[in-house]
């Protein structure tokens, strides 16, 4: 996969490559690879922001607070997520908003902050319904039932 998106990157079609480096580094998240996670997200912000590509630069924040979260790097994991929410926010992607909340609520349960963590995954979940991110929508309330709050 990385050989490929090195071809790419040498090709006028560069504006595919910040949405794969988001995708590459979900699945690394999603597979616990933080160091690849971080390094695919390192790159990917480097060329979401060449590219002007906003929906990506959003995503890959959201993806490095998650991998700040897990490694316990609490303030530069809340940072990226407030990064992705403002970029996302701006940008109207709401679907994209509500998984950053719901991502970020999880980090602020982990420091202890569970009012806010509740008050974000909340309004992750009203986000979801209105939506119709009917999956999205059950990791919310899957969420906020395990930390005893009915959604």
């Amino acid at each position: 996969m990385v050989a490929a998106l090195n071809i790419v990157a040498q090709t006028e079609v560069r504006s595919v490559l910040a949405p794969t480096y988001a995708a590459l580094a979900e699945a690394y998240a999603g597979a616990r690879n933080w160091p690849e996670a971080a390094q695919v997200v390192e790159r990917g912000l480097v060329e979401a922001q060449e590219v002007g590509a906003l929906f990506a630069e959003g995503a890959l924040h959201r993806i490095s607070g998650v991998v700040g979260a897990a490694q316990k790097e609490w303030h530069p994991a809340e940072a990226a997520f407030q990064k992705s929410l403002t970029i996302l926010e701006r940008i109207g992607s709401r679907v994209e908003v509500g998984r950053t909340r719901l991502a970020y609520a999880h980090l602020l349960k982990a420091m202890g902050q569970l009012e806010k963590a509740e008050s974000e995954a909340q309004a992750a979940l009203a986000i979801f319904e209105e939506t119709g991110a009917r999956p999205d929508a059950e990791r919310a309330r899957e969420a906020l039932h395990s930390w005893g709050v009915s959604g």
